[in-house]
C-alpha cells in the first residue's frame, strides 16, 4: 500500500468538507450504508403493512362480514298501454311519449330522499339497515342523521342507465333476500306512480 496517498486523500476530503459539508455527508460511506438500510426498512415495512391489511380484510370478509343480498329489476318507459311486469323482472312504466328526460327524472327519483322516506314508512328500511344481525362495520349507525341515512341508502343502491335502449337497471343491497325483493318491488310501484304523475302534469300543461 502506498502510504503517500493517504495524506492526499485526506486533504481532498477535508477540502470537500469545507466547500460543501452536505455533499460530503451524502457521499460518505456511512451515509450511503445508512440510507440503503433505511430504504430496505421502508420497503419491508410497506410490505408488512400491505400484508397486515390484506390479512385483516380476509379475516373480516371470511369471519365477520354479514351476508348481503342484491335484488335487481330493470325499468323501461313505454307507452301507457304497454304497462306490465315482465317475468324476468323487467318493469315497463307507462308514459305517453317516452323520452330520455323521463328516464333521467326517474333515475333521480329512485335515489331521492322522497323515495327513501316512502320505503322507510312502508317497510321500515332504516330499521333493517340498523339491525344488530348485521355486523358493526356493515350496518347503519344507530344515531345516523337523515343525510347519513340517505348516503348509506345510495351506497347500497346501484342505478345503471343503458343510453342506447333507455333501460334503467336497479340493484339494491340488503341483509335479507326476501326483504330486499320487497323493497325493490315497492320502488317499482312508487316509480310507476311518479311516472303517472308526470304524465298528468304534462297533460294539464298542454290544455
Amino acid at each position: 500500500m502506498n502510504t503517500s496517498l493517504i495524506p492526499s486523500q485526506l486533504g481532498r476530503k477535508l477540502r470537500k468538507l469545507q466547500r460543501d459539508p452536505k455533499r460530503f455527508l451524502i457521499d460518505s460511506k456511512g451515509y450511503k450504508a445508512a440510507h440503503f438500510s433505511w430504504q430496505r426498512a421502508i420497503k419491508l415495512g410497506s410490505f408488512l403493512w400491505v400484508l397486515l391489511c390484506f390479512g385483516l380484510a380476509v379475516g373480516y370478509y371470511s369471519l365477520l362480514a354479514s351476508d348481503r343480498y342484491v335484488s335487481q329489476a330493470s325499468v323501461i318507459i313505454k307507452q301507457a298501454e304497454q304497462l306490465k311486469m315482465m317475468p324476468d323482472a323487467l318493469s315497463m312504466l307507462g308514459l305517453g311519449g317516452s323520452n330520455h328526460q323521463d328516464v333521467l327524472m326517474l333515475h333521480a327519483y329512485f335515489a331521492s330522499w322522497d323515495m327513501l322516506q316512502r320505503l322507510d314508512q312502508a317497510l321500515q328500511l332504516k330499521a333493517h339497515y340498523q339491525s344488530e344481525q348485521a355486523d358493526w362495520f356493515s350496518r347503519l349507525p344507530a344515531d345516523a342523521s337523515n343525510e347519513g341515512f340517505l348516503a348509506y341508502y345510495r351506497d347500497h343502491l346501484s342505478l345503471t342507465l343503458d343510453e342506447l335502449s333507455g333501460i334503467l337497471t336497479i340493484r339494491l343491497q340488503g341483509f335479507e333476500p326476501e326483504f330486499t325483493r320487497k323493497v325493490v318491488r315497492l320502488m317499482l310501484k312508487e316509480g310507476e306512480g311518479f311516472i303517472n304523475r308526470l304524465g298528468h302534469q304534462v297533460a294539464l300543461e298542454q290544455l
